[in-house]
């Protein structure tokens, strides 16, 4: 019989998406009032598919990922994802979203996005939140799966994360017992 542990904690990370730097910075000061200080800031992404977001959005989208210093039970990743809900909702005009939020988290072997939406490739977590498998660690780099978002398979966004994942080791080591 094999006996339950607890999982290993995870990196948080929260992919901010929006037309508007000022809408960033709004969403940044709310996403660290409630998860904390961010050790980790990607590059702006700016990508051919977020024009799927454009009718709601505006044009000029662009993406930056975050991620925070504090590690987090995984479980977390559900109430990441009704937070960035809630975030996105207060933040809209007039029914349509000035910020899109998707939290995720990172351990050593993956990524893992949280999403209120059911495809056969998503696991029920609750609470109307589902867990999706985009990219695993192999072979000394992330590798995506079939479904992966196309931005997420970016070479500067895998680098990117593959440095979170350096910060995230060195965090679990310095945690370890001497």
């Amino acid at each position: 019989m094999a006996i339950p542990e607890s999982p290993t904690q995870a990196k948080l990370l929260i992919a901010v998406m929006t037309p508007d730097p000022r809408c960033f910075d709004l969403a940044l000061a709310e996403l660290e009032s409630t998860h904390g200080a961010i050790d980790a800031t990607s590059p702006e992404i700016r990508d051919p598919h977020y024009r799927h977001y454009e009718d709601e959005m505006g044009p000029a989208l662009t993406k930056r990922i975050l991620a925070f210093e504090k590690l987090v039970d995984p479980e977390q990743l559900v109430s990441a994802k009704t937070h960035t809900n809630a975030i996105e909702l207060a933040f809209s005009i007039r029914g349509r979203r000035t910020v899109n939020l998707d939290p995720g988290h990172l351990t050593s072997g993956n990524l893992v996005l949280a999403s209120a939406k059911s495809r056969s490739r998503r696991i029920y977590l609750r609470d109307g939140i589902y867990a999706e498998l985009e990219l695993v660690y192999q072979s000394g780099e992330f590798r995506p799966m079939p479904w992966t978002y196309p931005d997420f398979r970016r070479p500067e966004v895998l680098s990117f994360l593959s440095e979170v994942r350096q910060t995230y080791l060195a965090q679990l080591t310095s945690r370890r017992p001497q």
